[in-house]
């Protein structure tokens, strides 16, 4: 007889259990990441199963999702949310687990066949014998293969080098004497913008000093004239 374990409480199984955080489920499971019906333990009269009822947190078997339904063996943990529950199934020896083990490798092995290497031809290496070294009783070594000459590189035309003109230097290469000098201090020279404004204040300035001059001389001599 199967049962689960929950919370240190045992429960005997019955085919068709459903196990969620609903209280009108066999197994109400009070957990927050389960769903209101979150799986089934089915029997098919061989062995027990754990389905899943497409819970947002999908069920798991000893930490393996379960997709769609999946075994039960001894002393799995069916992990429903944040809670375990544990199956028990005393009738399972161990010779059952094996035969599970070892179905699971053949199906891997099947899914996958390891490749098939092609065998290589067989090469007779022995030396021909001929009649009469069969009667005397000695073997000739084999014949050396004769090495194919390799076929002479084409060889094409080269071009023959062009003489070039001689380069005339460039017209109006006076020399400088002196050469400026490479450290010379750099002084800045003034454009003809800042020329053409300076002019212009020069300009202002002195007709500035005319009328001031002007109007001195006018107040220099205005007393007599008044008198």
């Amino acid at each position: 007889m199967a049962w689960i374990e929950f919370l240190g409480r045992r429960v005997e199984l019955q085919s068709g259990m459903v196990i969620g955080r609903s209280r009108k489920c066999e197994l109400h499971v009070d957990d927050p990441r389960a769903s209101r019906q979150h799986c089934r333990l089915e029997n098919d009269d061989q062995r027990w199963w754990v389905v899943d009822l497409g819970a947002s947190n999908p069920t798991r078997r000893n930490k393996q999702l379960v997709q769609g339904r999946m075994a039960l063996t001894h002393a799995d943990v069916i992990t429903i949310g944040n809670s375990d529950i544990t199956f028990f199934d005393p009738d399972q020896s161990n010779s059952g687990s094996q035969d599970d083990d070892t179905e699971d490798e053949f199906d891997a092995t099947f899914l996958a066949p390891a490749p098939m290497t092609p065998a290589s031809p067989a090469v007779d290496n022995s030396t021909p014998v001929s009649a009469a070294d069969s009667a005397t009783g000695q073997v000739q070594a084999p014949a050396s293969p004769q090495c194919a000459t390799p076929a002479p590189t084409p060889t094409y035309p080269h071009p023959t080098p062009q003489p070039q003109a001689p380069i005339d230097p460039p017209a109006n290469t006076t020399p400088v004497w002196p050469p400026p000098a490479a450290d010379a201090p750099w002084t800045p020279q003034p454009t003809p913008h800042e020329g053409r404004g300076l002019r212009i204040m020069i300009i202002i300035l002195i007709i500035l000093a005319l009328i001031l001059g002007a109007i001195a001389g006018v107040l220099h001599f205005a007393p007599g004239l008044i008198s």
